[in-house]
Order: structure tokens, then C-alpha cells, then sequence
């Protein structure tokens, strides 16, 4: 992020921007053969209640790479359905675990 910006800085006289993105989760390949119930838990610590998709970023770098982003430099764009609004990865620990009390408490009753 700071390399962007320095960047952004050091060329912008020259018309060029930088922007760096940060995605959230992806639903890629590799993440849909995950052993845990990750995708369950980010729809629910997402406002947009999805995990994204691989063209949600890249049509974020196209976005960025088009003139209607003309005078955007310098800046972190967080492409990641509102998951850092709403608390980010912090706020996902909080809802497994609450989750793995829940599942305690439920064969602790049947047991």
C-alpha cells in the first residue's frame, strides 16, 4: 500500500496513477475444496451475505484501468463485500466460535 502510494506521488506528473485493491475472500478453485465451512461463515459476516467471485476483482482492476477512474491515485480500494466494515477477520472468529458453542451446547443437550 505504501509503495502505491509513493508510487502515485513520484508519477502522477507524468499522468499515470497506481491504486492497489484488496479482495476479501474469492471463491476460487482452491478455496471452493477447503475442508472447513468457511464460505457458510464469511456470507454470514458479509453484508453483501456472498463470497466474491474472480470477475468481482477483475472487474475492479478493469474499472480502475478505465478513464472513468481518472482521478483516482494513491488508493486502496477494498473489494470485499463490507467484511472490513462490519469488523473483518476479527468479527469472523467471533462468529465461529459463537458457532462452536452453539454446537457444544446442542450435544451436551442430546447427550
Amino acid at each position: 500500500l505504501s509503495l502505491s502510494r509513493q508510487l502515485a506521488c513520484d508519477y502522477g506528473k507524468y499522468g499515470l496513477r497506481c491504486n492497489c485493491i484488496s479482495p476479501g475472500a474469492v471463491m476460487t478453485a482452491s478455496f471452493a475444496r477447503s475442508a472447513t465451512d468457511d464460505e457458510t461463515l464469511i456470507k454470514k459476516g458479509t453484508p453483501l451475505n456472498r463470497v466474491a467471485r474472480p470477475e468481482d476483482i477483475g472487474d475492479t482492476v478493469v474499472w480502475l484501468a478505465s478513464d472513468q477512474s481518472r482521478h483516482i491515485t494513491g488508493q486502496n480500494i477494498v473489494v470485499d463485500g463490507g467484511m472490513t466494515a462490519v469488523g473483518g477477520w476479527a468479527m469472523l472468529d467471533e462468529l465461529n466460535s459463537e458457532e462452536t458453542e452453539e454446537h457444544a451446547l446442542k450435544r451436551s443437550k442430546t447427550s
